[in-house]
């Protein structure tokens, strides 16, 4: 198989600082987005013992997507998996919640990779179970790959538990920002919010919020929808949320959450600020939301005057803005592009530069380019931690993407939600266009080498 351009595959990075980067694909003939993360592990890295929540996005041979979510414990000897519960989406197959996990595990070799041999069920493999490799990041972060060959394909995390491997309780949900989003089978759609809990001595607890939602299934997109509803969590991580009244997504009623180490950063996980949250998995029977996953984050700091500084922004859109290309792939009509980038919060202000992989031509006429970007985002005064990048807010403000030739400039309908001063998200909220990504406020960057001029600018015919 032939990768990239004539074998040669080419990448656009951005740090967010020295030991993580922001990742896209950049040479016109395909395009992904994904991150790095310095591997801090000791030498040879091992498995850290304890509880672990996970989640795996994908795509079964039919194609159809799929997910899992759930958590399992690494015993302090011996390779096999124990405590472990999964549930699963996919479109072939009935939602299934609460499901025994086993498994074995070889410990991981010099780079720190290792297989793992597990009972994870898909369509075209119901009874053998799914065989996945992982490597380790730290102690509390591993990455994870289904290599199923042709039955399935997936990739996700796993996650370090901390206390909440057994000491977990409704208490342990607090005011968050939550995103989900579908992978490339079931592109197009997203959901950003934040809400608060109360009651969380009772079973179940309640939670109300906000969210801002893109479905380009139904041509829909909901903005500042108020919702709310219950949820529980019991001693191992393992819950559930159920979305009662509101909007947040289309179909969308129910999610699996699987908690994390309230003290790690599951953005960064090299990181010592931010605090930990849970990973997220869309728990209802239907084809647009199997394969929809995400990230809760505690939101601690709200504070206006706090989002200022320099960020690294990633992106990765499916979209319909050109009727002329027929898009091919899983999900057919949609095209796909992705970004990385930095920019800078001053005076109110968000500007920048990012490097932008476009093959489907549904920006720009070149597969890749350079794209500066600037929008003054709004705080809304009802729901500190939310800004918005919208026209027809009483004022007209999108963020606005301007090319280094005669093509004149496009504008993107917005959301910002702030989790804290280094995570924020933003999300697109047009009918006919969609994404989600990371906005990383970035630390230092000593040590890493200057920049390297971008590529030449790709022309590919369609």
């Amino acid at each position: 198989m032939s990768l990239g351009v004539n074998g040669t595959e080419t990448f656009s990075i951005q740090f967010v600082n020295t030991k993580r980067a922001l990742i896209t694909q950049f040479d016109g003939s395909a395009t992904s987005s994904g991150s790095m993360d310095l591997q801090t592990q000791t030498n040879p890295p091992s498995l850290g013992s304890g509880g672990y929540a996970f989640i795996l996005s994908g795509v079964d041979s039919n194609p159809g997507p799929l997910a899992y979510g759930g958590v399992f414990t690494i015993p302090s000897s011996g390779t096999t998996l124990q405590n472990g519960i999964y549930d699963v989406t996919e479109y072939e197959l009935p939602v299934g919640r609460g499901n025994a996990l086993s498994g074995t595990f070889t410990e991981p070799d010099s780079f720190g990779r290792g297989t793992i041999a597990s009972n994870l069920p898909n369509y075209f493999n119901p009874d053998s179970g799914t065989a996945l490799n992982y490597y380790v990041v730290g102690p509390e972060a591993i990455r994870i790959i289904d290599v199923d060959g042709p039955n399935s394909s997936a990739i996700g995390s796993a996650f370090g538990q901390g206390t909440n491997a057994t000491a977990a309780s409704n208490a342990s949900l607090g005011k968050s920002v939550f995103g989900l989003a579908g992978n490339a089978s079931v592109a197009g759609v997203a959901t950003l919010g934040q809400f608060t809990t109360s009651n969380t001595s009772s079973s179940p607890a309640d939670w109300s919020g906000i969210s801002d939602n893109n479905d380009l299934n139904d041509g829909a997109a909901s903005t500042g929808a108020l919702s709310s509803g219950t949820y529980s969590i019991a001693s191992n991580g393992y819950g559930s949320l159920d979305i009662t009244t509101g909007d947040v997504g289309y179909f969308l009623s129910e999610l699996g959450i699987y908690m994390t180490d309230p003290s790690l950063n599951l953005n960064d996980p090299n990181n010592t600020t931010g605090g930990g949250g849970a990973l997220v998995l869309a728990m209802n029977n239907s084809r647009y939301l199997a394969g929809v996953t995400g990230v809760l984050i505690p939101q601690t700091d709200t504070a206006t005057g706090n989002f200022t500084g320099n960020y690294a922004v990633g992106a990765q859109e499916f979209n319909s803005f050109n009727s002329s290309v027929y898009c091919q792939g899983p999900v057919r009509g949609f095209c796909e592009f992705d970004l990385v980038g930095q920019g800078s919060v001053a005076s109110g202000v968000l500007s920048g530069t990012a490097q932008i992989n476009d093959p489907s031509f549904t920006l720009t006429p070149n597969a890749t380019d350079s794209v500066l970007f600037s929008g003054t985002p709004l705080a809304d005064p009802n729901n500190p931690g939310r800004y918005t990048l919208l026209p027809g807010y009483g004022t007209t403000n999108p963020l606005v993407l301007t090319f280094d030739y005669d093509v004149a400039p496009r504008t993107l309908a917005m959301v910002i939600y702030r989790a804290s001063g280094g995570q924020l998200f933003w999300p697109e909220d047009e009918p006919n266009g969609v994404l989600l990504g990371p906005l990383e406020q970035q630390g230092s960057l000593t040590g890493i080498p200057a920049a390297i001029t971008p590529a030449a600018k790709t022309q590919m015919k369609q």
